[in-house]
């Protein structure tokens, strides 16, 4: 078994077709000054936000909370650092009914900002497949269980047009000011795994901060949509 800690820190699939970055970040994220900002709601005003949503949006009002753990079928990550492909299967994920850390709305450019703290946020898959892809050739395929956990992960979302918003054109940006952990099962650079192989899954946990950036390009939105959709208003999208 590979467990490690590592200093870092970091739209859906077909959710949030934005940008999605990972920073390591120790301090609270400022308060944006600016005469176009806009605070609607308290941050703890659950009921005023879901109707300021769907006063803004085609959504329904929801009042969670979100599954814990909640179920997904699968999900993709990508280290192409390391030449390596992650498809976790029968994913159960813990820790997604947040808190509100910041809500306004930014008139200068039409959208509305949603940032939400997930603690002791825990994704596991006991049938993660690691592809590890050759020049000119097939990809090695091995799997075993695999598991992230964040004891504090911070994402912000972006959501466009305040008339209309539209969360399928969002963009989500992640900051964690703990120290995340990966698992990956002892498969992986088990006797008879191609050395090539085993270079690569050492490669991952040498270079943590980029790999844990690449590899969840794909969840953050899935996160913050699911916070979202189950706990202030639904937009209808399916997460995947």
């Amino acid at each position: 078994m590979i467990a490690l800690k590592a200093l870092l820190y970091f739209n859906i699939l077909l959710l949030c077709h934005g940008q999605n970055t990972l920073n390591i970040s120790n301090q609270n994220i400022t308060d944006p000054i600016d005469e176009y900002i806009e605070r609607p709601c308290e941050i703890f005003d659950k009921f005023c936000i879901r109707q300021f949503l769907a006063q803004h949006s085609k959504c329904k009002p929801v009042d969670g909370p979100v599954p814990d753990p909640l179920y997904r079928d699968k999900t993709t990550g990508y280290a192409p650092h390391a030449n390596v492909t992650f498809i976790p299967i029968a994913v159960t994920v813990s820790g997604l009914n947040g808190r509100i850390e910041e809500f306004y709305i930014n008139r200068k450019t039409d959208r509305l900002l949603l940032a939400v703290e997930f603690t002791n946020l825990y994704a596991a898959s006991p049938y993660a497949y690691l592809r590890y892809h050759r020049r000119a050739q097939e990809p090695l395929v091995y799997n075993d269980f695999g598991s992230i956990n964040f004891t504090s992960l911070v994402l912000t979302i972006t959501i466009p047009n305040l008339k209309d918003l539209q969360l399928e054109r969002s963009e989500v940006f992640a900051y964690s000011p703990g120290i995340p952990v990966i698992i990956l099962g002892g498969r992986f650079t088990a006797q008879g795994v191609e050395p090539e192989v085993v270079r690569a899954v050492a490669d991952i946990f040498a270079n943590f901060p980029i790999t844990v950036r690449e590899l969840m390009l794909n969840d953050n939105p899935f996160y913050i949509g699911s916070y979202i959709q189950y706990n202030l208003c639904d937009f209808g999208l399916k997460l995947i």
